[in-house]
């Protein structure tokens, strides 16, 4: 049981092993899409009304934009915002695979994560975790409710009021809100066509600045991380404009950790830099690189050390 209140801060990484791209992933699938015109992609922009030159712009400037990501490339394109949004939609919705949430998919850290949130309903419930993501994919919620109803037997409302005890906030919006949990939403299922995705684009945000709307959308967030015992990134980029957006040097957080898989010596030496003065705290494990986020949290004292 974590009895310390901790938040997991996730980026596009914490997603990648139940079959999901990362933000340059997402990237280079929609414009190698765009660039086949027979694609999937193509036909649905085309049914929602985009012409074809609008299309190739698109492709063309976020090709060579240098960005790591549409949403940050969105930021200082807001003409393209229209189709950035219904192209992130469409190719992120064939990506919610339930079979990819199943106890055999490798790195499962989702499953090692819930095992830590105790073994019994009521250890669950008084175990201290909120979720703060950057991530339009609802595979963690969907992955708590398939687990909780096998694991205790639980009604669907049952479930919903459990998991509801341990705060998601997706500060960027998601592929819609889960249909089992809102009325209108969509289930957690691969299927998309342009009504689909004119029916869920707007629940992807792209924030400019931290205006008013965003403040609303972040202020939660920054409860969170103000509140938090430990706070720790997981499958995080550590874009300084998203680590600013985070409001981490009000926390009162005693530690903070952060896994750095696959990033160089140079980059992970600026990442424990900028902990060191921005927030004024060191970032443990962030040189930890060749660790995936299962050995990550298997090795890290982020959750171990809260344990009965």
């Amino acid at each position: 049981m974590i009895e310390e209140s901790t938040v997991l801060i996730l980026g596009a990484g914490a997603s990648a092993p139940y079959g999901f791209p990362t933000g340059r992933g997402l990237l280079n699938q929609v414009v190698q899409q765009i660039h086949n015109e027979g694609s999937t992609l193509v036909t649905i922009l085309r049914d929602l009304g985009f012409s074809q030159d609008h299309i190739t712009t698109f492709a063309h400037d976020l090709d060579f934009s240098a960005q790591p990501s549409i949403d940050a490339f969105l930021e200082s394109r807001p003409e393209f915002l229209d189709i950035g949004r219904s192209s992130i939609v469409a190719a992120l919705i064939p990506f919610e695979d339930e079979r990819m949430l199943r106890r055999e998919t490798p790195n499962h850290w989702y499953e090692y994560l819930l095992n830590r949130l105790g073994t019994t309903l009521d250890e669950f419930a008084r175990s201290q975790l909120s979720i703060i993501t950057f991530n339009y994919d609802r595979s963690f919620e969907h992955f708590l409710s398939l687990a909780l109803r096998a694991r205790f037997g639980l009604s669907t409302d049952k479930t919903i009021e459990l998991w509801k005890t341990k705060p998601v906030i997706h500060v960027y919006g998601q592929l819609g809100a889960l249909d089992y949990v809102t009325v209108g939403g969509r289930p957690y299922a691969p299927g998309v066509d342009a009504e689909i995705i004119r029916k869920f684009k707007g629940d992807i945000r792209i924030v400019h600045e931290i205006g008013e709307e965003a403040k609303a959308v972040f202020r939660p967030a920054w409860g969170l991380i103000r509140d938090a015992g430990v706070i720790c990134f997981l499958g995080f980029g550590y874009h300084r404009q998203n680590l600013a957006r985070l409001s981490l040097k009000g926390s009162r957080a005693r530690r903070f950790f952060g896994s750095s898989y696959g990033m160089g010596e140079a980059e992970i030496g600026e990442v424990g830099g900028w902990f060191k003065r921005e927030v004024g705290k060191d970032i443990e494990g962030i040189g930890r690189w060749a660790f995936d986020i299962l050995a990550f949290l298997r090795r890290e004292p982020v959750l171990a050390e809260q344990q009965n």
